[in-house]
């Protein structure tokens, strides 16, 4: 992994010595299919949704809700079915195509936050 992952630490590992952090582990990662259909790192969507909802405000609608490192997680779905714009944002182009056939209704781009 490159030195643009030094310092960072993940779950109480060192992030620098997995590639998890690295674009190409992503782009790769996807395009064999690793990740199918949809992936979430620590609890579901549906396990979340609570929380996120209460905190966008309950039966509000018309918030913007930016979806950093989205992958191919359904939240942003769910945020845009309650009314909500969003846009989904990922570093893996390979991701960011692949999401755009699925769900053309929904906003995606393809960007590093990191170099924001």
């Amino acid at each position: 992994c490159s030195s643009c992952c030094s310092g960072l630490t993940l779950f109480g590992s060192n992030f620098r010595r997995s590639c998890l952090g690295e674009r190409s582990y992503w782009d790769a990662a996807y395009a064999a299919g690793r990740y199918q259909e949809t992936y979430e790192w620590l609890q579901t969507t549906e396990e979340l949704w609570p929380y996120i909802e209460r905190g966008l405000g309950s039966g509000s609608s018309g918030s913007k809700v930016l979806h950093v490192g989205c992958g191919n997680s359904d939240l942003g779905r769910m945020v845009a079915v309650a009314g909500h714009r969003v846009v989904n944002v990922d570093y893996s182009s390979v991701i960011i195509d692949d999401m755009r056939r699925r769900h053309p209704e929904q906003e995606w781009l393809q960007a590093d936050c990191a170099d924001a």
